[in-house]
């Protein structure tokens, strides 16, 4: 009887690992490091509405993101979206300046998740600290 190795067919988690972006993994925790510093200095140096600075940046973020992605809606424009008096040259122009919007919009992400993150672990901090 042939022993298997445990390594001969390769398990969901090895092939989600490779998928991953590890790029971007690595910018959101860089990301995440800055802010979270930050945050955490003011907060030791007592300066005043800290928390209502990241809570006004977090809105402005999310209101951007929202407006540049065109709602959370995943559905790709179509032909039958145009209004009828668009020629060609403008209906691609306009699917190349959709595609840069939400270009932009995932970078805004870059930034509200870890903002976000913060805001939990110090509810986190200030609910379960001694």
């Amino acid at each position: 009887m042939k022993h298997r190795k445990k390594d001969d067919a390769p398990s969901e988690l090895k092939s989600a690992f490779k998928r991953m972006n590890w790029k971007l993994v690595g910018q959101l925790a860089a990301c995440f490091a800055v802010i979270f510093i930050v945050y955490q200095v003011f907060v030791y140096y007592r300066i005043p509405f800290i928390i209502h600075a990241y809570a006004i940046i977090l809105l402005a973020l999310l209101i951007a993101y929202v407006t540049l992605a065109r709602g959370f809606s995943c559905k790709p424009f179509d032909e039958s979206l145009f209004p009828g008096d668009w020629d060609a040259e403008r209906r691609a122009a306009y699917l190349a300046g959709d595609e840069k919007r939400k270009k932009t919009a995932k970078k805004l992400l870059l930034f509200i998740i870890p903002i976000i993150l913060t805001f939990m672990i110090d509810m986190i901090l200030i609910n379960f600290s001694k």
